[in-house]
């Protein structure tokens, strides 16, 4: 869309004035289409642009235009230079911001972990929201990750994303108005302690009258604490024919002097997804046991191993540790599909899934 521009170039030097000169340089993605001056001559090379004003009486007000058409949003500058006879030079300069269009971008933390530990593998959402009132291209989320946390991925399956120095980049294309998503990150930490995450969004050359464009929060990851605990099998693997899963009972007892809040069961040695695992450290799954165990306590808990085979294997090699309370929330996985979905008389679905 063509711009024009106005220069009102006013005589303060108390007499009246011959030949003035005003140059425009212009900088920026644009071309010049045209200028106008009624109080003289005009002449045009390319960004530049100068001005003859024949005569300027005392306090007299000569008014110079010119239009340009930017190519492409960006920054154009504008440098002036006034000279006459008889009359000290003057000069000035102003921008012009180009824009894409306005679109009120968002970002947000959802699904921050609490209670997790270094070594958990962990997911944390991201979502993204414009709320208008233009679409907004190339819209780019950037995830800047601290100092001991890895990145393991990047969701939903297929997005594509870039790492530079812990920066992530996130390329989200286009966001009509009112569209929203949600990107999910992946992560491991390797230290203990508050690792503070940041988020923005934006897309070049779109201005975003919102404000909430940037987001911040805190992952804690904690240590273990000092209690002692004893974890072991209370019985074989039984295929459970209701659920379809091998199920094992097990126990954790508090042998310590100190009574903990939360229990946290390491299952080594497993050689089939644990179904009811509350999460990963490294390659162990775990279960967690809320709720008060003193010393010399003990709770049951019911281990879910997910066997095609249907028979029992080895045992796990199970041990205990005193964790915070509530563990790490679930990551939100990659949604596998359905092949089938029965439900049953006694009130269970029972449910098929495609060879994985």
């Amino acid at each position: 869309t063509p711009v024009s521009f106005q220069l009102a170039v006013t005589n303060l030097a108390t007499l009246n004035l011959t030949n003035v000169f005003v140059t425009v340089v212009v900088d920026g993605p644009v071309q010049f289409l045209s200028a106008t001056n009624r109080f003289g001559s005009v002449t045009n090379f390319t960004n530049l642009i100068f001005f003859t004003v024949n005569a300027l009486t005392n306090k007299s007000v000569a008014t110079l235009g010119y239009t340009l058409n930017p190519v492409s949003f960006g920054r154009i500058d504008h440098s002036v230079l006034v000279e006459a006879t008889n009359a000290a030079a003057w000069e000035t300069n102003f921008l012009t911001r180009i824009i894409a269009g306005r679109a009120n971008l968002g970002v947000t933390f959802r699904g921050i972990p609490s209670g997790a530990l270094a070594g958990d593998l962990l997911a944390y959402q991201t979502p993204v929201t414009n709320g208008g009132p233009n679409a907004a291209i190339a819209v780019q989320l950037t995830h800047t990750l601290p100092s001991g946390l890895t990145l393991l991925g990047v969701d939903p399956p297929g997005q594509t994303f870039s790492e530079i120095s812990n920066v992530v980049t996130v390329p989200l294309g286009l966001m009509t108005n009112g569209a929203s998503t949600v990107v999910q990150f992946r992560v491991k930490p390797t230290l203990a302690g508050t690792l503070p995450l940041t988020a923005s969004i934006a897309a070049p050359g779109f201005d975003n009258p919102g404000t909430n464009s940037q987001a911040t929060a805190s992952l804690k990851i904690a240590t273990p604490g000092p209690g002692r605990l004893a974890a072991f099998v209370k019985g074989p693997q039984v295929f459970n024919r209701q659920n379809g899963l091998m199920e094992q009972p097990a126990m954790v007892t508090n042998v310590g002097p100190t009574s903990i809040t939360a229990a946290r069961v390491m299952i080594a040695g497993v050689t089939n997804w644990v179904y009811n695992a509350a999460g990963t450290n490294q390659t162990t799954p775990f279960v967690v046991v809320e709720g008060l165990l003193p010393t010399g306590g003990s709770a049951q808990l019911l281990l879910q191993y997910f066997n095609p085979a249907r028979q029992p294997t080895a045992d796990p090699d199970l041990s205990g540790l005193d964790v915070p309370i509530p563990g790490p929330t679930r990551p939100v996985g990659t949604v596998v599909p359905l092949s089938a979905a029965q439900p049953g008389p006694d009130g269970f679905v029972t449910l098929e899934f495609p060879t994985i």
